[in-house]
């Protein structure tokens, strides 16, 4: 899959979804914008002093049920480092293969060093896009400054497409790219070799890397436009649904505003397609912030349109409290995702 078509998937509501996996990452990188580490809890969950991972099933089942009935076309699944949780990832694969397209976001981590992970290369055979972080956070992490290029090798030698979105100076990207360009197909041809492309992203300074001093532009609300991932939602396995893929919030899904309690298949899409239609993510996608506050009169409004924000998030975070979270009801008690849930809506949403 080319960035391209994975970005405007990303830009059409109810097209794409981010599993994420779990907090954990024995990677443990200085600039981990989720602040992913070894210590965090991991995808399953422990019953009766038993790993248990039915409720990645549950949500599995939901996901199905939005490819099915709702055009949902992508699935990605992350982390962490989504290949460190070898029992989670395995059945979660299992469970969504042929419903929907997967995209994987890891290091590699099972790979480097010539590492084999016959399981992990095996989960590659379902899996249509590989994004592999690069970025010398993560050579020092890992300890070598020669992991890269076998790793994508390898993965590209199952069929899999690889994005590698690399956090680089120029100079740096430009190497990299030589030493793209210079591989050799898998086995002398092309027929069963997957495409690489490499994609310049910007750090972002949230979760750990926050405690770099970067120094970005100011503008007022208006300035910000449309925002392009507010139909980019992240489903936590721990059950929440998170309305973007803002780091923050996926971290810690605490705003009514934007995160939802998703615990079982039927909740998963309920709000799943109330976010899709909702009024704040239709204001938020076609005009970005300032749309939050056309209901919004007074000093309140004067206030707001006169401040100047660091980022989209930062002035979305300072609008989108206006709309109230939907009223509390009885929490759902099924396991079918093909169930009729009482009907509710996240906040902002049209009926």
């Amino acid at each position: 899959m080319t960035p391209e078509t994975l970005r405007d998937l990303k830009a059409s509501p109810g097209k794409t979804l981010l599993f994420y996996l779990s907090d954990y990452c024995p990677v443990g990188c200085a600039h981990c914008s989720v602040d992913a580490l070894p210590s965090a809890p991991r995808a399953h969950r422990i019953r009766d002093g038993r790993r248990d991972i039915d409720h990645l099933v549950d949500l599995c089942q939901g996901i199905r049920t939005l490819a099915e009935e709702d055009q949902l076309a992508v699935v990605g699944i992350s982390g962490g480092e989504p290949l460190a949780e070898r029992e989670a990832l395995s059945e979660v694969v299992t469970q969504l293969a042929g419903y929907v397209k997967l995209v994987l976001f890891t290091s590699g981590l099972p790979w480097i060093g010539g590492r084999k992970a016959p399981w992990a290369s095996a989960l590659l055979a379902d899996i249509d896009t590989c994004v592999v972080s690069y970025s010398p956070f993560h050579e020092r992490a890992i300890g070598r400054d020669d992991y890269l290029i076998p790793v994508v090798e390898h993965i590209r030698s199952r069929g899999c497409d690889v994005q590698i979105h690399a956090l680089a100076e120029a100079a740096a990207h430009r190497a990299l790219q030589a030493e793209l360009d210079a591989m050799t197909p898998a086995g002398g041809t092309t027929s069963a070799t997957g495409a690489v492309y490499l994609v310049p992203i910007p750090l972002l300074p949230v979760g750990r890397a926050a405690r770099f001093s970067l120094q970005r532009p100011h503008k007022p609300l208006a300035d910000w436009g449309p925002c392009s991932l507010i139909t980019a939602p992240v489903l936590r396995s721990d059950g929440h649904l998170v309305g973007c893929c803002n780091e923050t919030l996926t971290r810690h899904p605490d705003d009514p505003a934007l995160a939802w309690p998703a615990h079982g298949a039927a909740e998963l899409v309920e709000r799943f397609r109330a976010h899709a239609s909702s009024q704040l993510s239709e204001r938020l996608r076609t005009r970005g912030p300032i749309a939050l506050i056309d209901d919004l009169t007074g000093p309140a409004r004067d206030q707001l349109t006169a401040r100047e924000f660091d980022s989209i998030c930062a002035a979305c975070a300072a609008t989108r409290g206006l709309h109230r979270a939907p009223p509390a009801r009885p929490p759902i008690e099924t396991k079918s995702a093909t169930s009729q849930p009482p009907s509710t809506t996240p906040p902002g949403a049209t009926s």
